[in-house]
């Protein structure tokens, strides 16, 4: 039996990009439809996180996950204005018994009380690897750079009060010595910042005595709220978690420089499509406003060479950019003396 798949922003990282949930199983993968995309099922219902709360699937032994290849908006997948995007790619997901992320073969043992120094990470879609293989993620990345184990606990679409739900009802039983919750605020959500900050205050004090720090993905060019207001939200998170610590991946990505792909660069009334190595525009759309252009959309369509660097959907860090995260969150915990 095959079902398309619903797409849902990917809460907290960006208010672009499609996210798939594919809720029921797929017997092969099919290409000809012209919006849904069918993915094989991987994660099931968990109300025990909440209502309309899903954790991943335990033993998925890979399962195929179909997702856009490029910037677009949710109104692309749904709505009245959806269209076809014809750039996709496909990734693969196993796990273990307990529901974690694990490479395709030799999924590791998780043995308690850990033999080492152990890190857990708890979130959405970016430190998950959405749309890149295991390896490629940022937490199995970690764990090379820093040489101790990383268990990746993280969830496509988590909101904070599910990751925290999650977080004290299994944290613990994992023995980390410290918890890295990779997610930012979701403004979507009702009083969205004392949910936020009451979710990563309750994380915190369940896995006393073990540290807990926040890390916050980076923001695509092409996300055009998350542009206008990463540097606020940033400050905001810092003032409200404090002194939990408080890691904002977005200058580092916005600092790097490139030799070829596309950004967005935002000014009063304009989105303009510009080239990465010298900033000559190549498209410049008058709009007022707050999403992502079609015109934008459409240019990436005509030309499948067209790419943002460090990212592959306008919200989802691609390898380069896992491998980015990887090495400045490394030097940031080594920094403040977070791991041994």
């Amino acid at each position: 039996m095959a079902i398309f798949s619903t797409f849902l922003r990917p809460l907290g990282l960006s208010l672009l990009g499609g996210l798939t949930l594919a809720m029921g199983t797929a017997a092969a993968l099919q290409l000809w439809a012209p919006v849904e995309f069918i993915s094989d099922t991987f994660v099931v219902s968990a109300p025990e996180l909440g209502a309309g709360s899903y954790r991943l699937q335990p033993d998925l032994d890979g399962a195929n996950v179909v997702i856009p290849d490029r910037p677009h908006d949710p109104i692309e997948v749904h709505g009245e204005e959806s269209g076809g995007i014809d750039r996709r790619r496909s990734f693969k997901i196993w796990s273990n018994s307990w529901g974690l992320r694990g490479p395709s073969k030799g999924l590791p043992r998780v043995t308690v009380p850990a033999p080492g120094f152990r890190i857990l990470v708890v979130g959405d879609s970016v430190p998950f690897g959405w749309g890149i293989t295991y390896e490629e993620s940022y937490p199995t990345r970690l764990a090379g750079l820093l040489g101790v184990e990383v268990l990746n606990a993280a969830v496509p679409a988590m909101k904070p009060d599910t990751v925290s739900a999650w977080t004290q009802q299994n944290a613990r039983g994992l023995d980390p010595d410290l918890v890295i919750f990779s997610r930012r605020v979701d403004h979507g959500s009702h009083n969205s910042w004392h949910l936020y900050q009451n979710s990563v205050r309750t994380a915190a004090q369940s896995v006393a005595p073990a540290r807990l720090v926040v890390v916050l993905q980076p923001i695509s060019t092409f996300d055009v709220k998350g542009s206008m207001n990463w540097e606020a939200e940033a400050a905001e998170t810092v003032r409200r978690l404090a002194p939990v610590p408080v890691l904002d991946l977005t200058p580092v990505f916005r600092a790097q420089k490139h030799n070829d792909g596309v950004l967005l660069e935002l000014t009063p009334g304009h989105q303009r499509v510009v080239q990465a190595s010298d900033g000559k525009v190549l498209l410049d759309v008058q709009t007022s406003e707050h999403r992502l252009s079609p015109r934008i959309a459409e240019m990436f369509e005509d030309d499948e060479s067209l790419r943002e660097p460090l990212f592959f959907d306008g919200g989802h860090p691609d390898s380069e950019g896992a491998a980015l995260f990887a090495s400045t969150l490394a030097d940031w915990l080594r920094g403040r003396r977070l791991v041994r």
